[in-house]
This record gives C-alpha cells, structure tokens and sequence, in this order.
C-alpha cells in the first residue's frame, strides 16, 4: 500500500500526520513500513522522529545510476517503532537534484521493499508531487477548516480531477478543528 499526504498550503499539520500515521503502522506490522519525506524544500520528518539520518533523498540522486531496492532499504534511518525515513534533502539548494523520474523510481523501488510506503509531499503541485500521487493507492488531502485553506483545498480537488486522478482514491482529513470565527463547521 503506497499513501500521499497532501496539502495546497503549508502549516495545516501534513507532516506531522504523515509521521504520526507512519509510526502508528509500523508499530502494527511485522514488516518496517517506509516513510519517505518528499517535503523537499523543507522536509521536517527527521526531526519530528529525533533521528539524524545519515543519508537524504539527495543521496539517493548522486547514486542514482546503482539505486535499487537494497540502496533505498540501506539508505533509509531507522526510528525506534521501527519505522524507516527516507530524509529529505538538507536544504532547498541540494532539493533540486531530486525530479519527477527519481521521485518515481524512488517510490517504486520502496513498492517492492514494503508492505506500506506513506510518502509526505511539498504544498505545491509540481511534477514530483504528481509522480507520487500517480504511483499512490490512496491520497489524503489535508485542510482546516478555515475558509482560506479551504478555498485551495478545492481548487486542489478541482485540478486532481482535471488531471484524471481518481476520486475513489482521494480521502479529505480535515485537521485541527476549530470553533472560532471565519472557521466552517464540518457540514459547511
């Protein structure tokens, strides 16, 4: 099972669900279940998890010519609830070295190696951000319900269904519910 968490805007909690939610099955399975934290310009896995990973997914670039399944196993820091991360790149500059193809290659590879992939992505719909949500079983999109936040969210919706990316596959969290004013009521 391969799962994208997405948002069209940073600061809703995306990363934090996508940890969380990863940590939460690797406790549950026998076999490690991979993270891959494809928030490149500003990855926060590693330090959600207190893990100083000793390789990124910018690693993974410069070798790209031996990657395979056993690189990305080997690659990858190993979390306490057994849990693997595949680490986003230090910064925006060495981000720039992971495209659309790796991206895919990438999470296929990780396909073969786990039984659940759960890749966080950067707010912002680029080719790598499609490359993981096509090669994804199910796609959590995540909103707040305030009004901003949500206006993107449906302009989100709207272009996943422009590209063909089907809806049984999309799942809406809605993430820190707030009661206070300008905030929509679950209904609304």
């Amino acid at each position: 099972t391969t799962i994208a968490v997405y948002s069209s805007k940073g600061g809703v909690g995306k990363s934090t669900l996508a940890t969380n939610t990863a940590v939460a099955v690797a406790r549950r399975q026998n076999q490690p279940v991979l993270l891959i934290d494809g928030s490149l310009q500003m990855g926060v896995g590693a330090a959600l998890l207190d893990l100083r990973p000793t390789a990124t997914l910018t690693d993974l670039a410069r070798e790209s010519d031996r990657l395979d399944a056993t690189m990305i196993r080997q690659s990858a820091a190993v979390h306490s609830s057994g849990l693997h991360l595949l680490a986003a790149p230090a910064d925006a500059v060495e981000a720039m070295e992971i495209d659309d193809v790796l991206m895919a290659r990438i999470i296929t590879l990780a396909r073969q190696t786990y039984d659940v992939v759960i890749i966080d992505t950067f707010p912002m719909f680029d080719r790598v951000v499609i490359a993981a949500l096509d090669l994804s079983d199910r796609v959590y999109v995540v909103l707040e319900n305030v009004v901003p936040t949500l206006l993107g969210g449906v302009k989100l919706l709207e272009v996943l269904e422009r590209i063909g990316f089907p809806a049984e596959r999309q799942s809406i969290i809605v993430n820190r519910y707030q009661r206070i004013a300008g905030s929509l009521s679950i209904t609304e």
